[in-house]
């Protein structure tokens, strides 16, 4: 018998959000920028309202501008079916 084995994305971007402590989050279109507000409000949170393409880039420009000497986690999370990469930059 084949078991249907079925994830929450909601539910699963609030999980991974819950010890975030300072990570950022750049969200792309819609789906993903809705999980993360559903997930709570957070000053990390940078929401590309109808910037297709752009979390990307704009995740980059971001750990590139930071005056940190230390490599900090972060995540940029694409609107493309809830992909989601991680990279330490």
């Amino acid at each position: 018998m084949a078991q249907n084995f079925t994830l929450d994305r909601r539910e699963a971007v609030k999980a991974l959000l819950v010890d975030r402590g300072d990570l950022l989050v750049v969200t792309g279109l819609g789906s993903s920028s809705y999980d993360v507000f559903d997930a709570g409000e957070h000053p990390g949170n940078y929401y590309l309202w109808g910037a297709m393409g752009g979390a990307a880039m704009v995740g980059l420009g971001i750990a590139l501008a930071s005056v940190s000497t230390m490599p900090r986690p972060f995540r940029v999370k694409s609107s493309a079916r809830s992909s989601c990469s991680r990279s330490l930059i």
